[in-house]
């Protein structure tokens, strides 16, 4: 099974609201090591910006496969997406084309989601 990550969002440091939420829904490749016990899983990054270099360098007993030096724009992102199994993300524009192209995607949301992720609401 090929299953891409996206472990953070892009921080935006010089926009302060912008950064604060980011700082909320971004983690570190680490944080999805569990995964690496799956049988017959493969990972690999989707994972561009500031936070991809940690792809290069993944935690202990975790292999993760990269080729985001490739990407150009989002249609190369959509070109991989499209030859994975699964995606597994923070909240990000990938989780949203990873939808868009009907491809099954698990997203970790912040504590304090956006309202568009249909929370703190009464579904019965």
């Amino acid at each position: 099974m090929k299953v891409g990550l996206v472990w953070a969002g892009e921080p935006r440091k010089e926009d302060f609201k912008a950064n604060s939420v980011d700082r909320r829904r971004s983690l570190t490749l680490g944080v999805f090591a569990r995964l690496a016990a799956i049988p017959g899983a493969a990972f690999h990054s989707l994972q561009i910006g500031e936070a991809g270099v940690q792809a290069k360098a993944p935690p202990l007993g975790m292999e993760v496969i990269d080729w985001t030096s490739h990407i150009r724009d989002f249609a190369d992102t959509a070109a991989f997406i499209d030859e994975l199994d699964l995606v597994v993300t923070v909240d990000t524009s990938v989780c949203h084309l990873a939808g868009g192209l009907g491809k099954p995607v698990w997203v970790r949301s912040r504590f304090d989601a956006c309202w568009r992720w249909l929370g703190h609401r009464n579904t019965w």
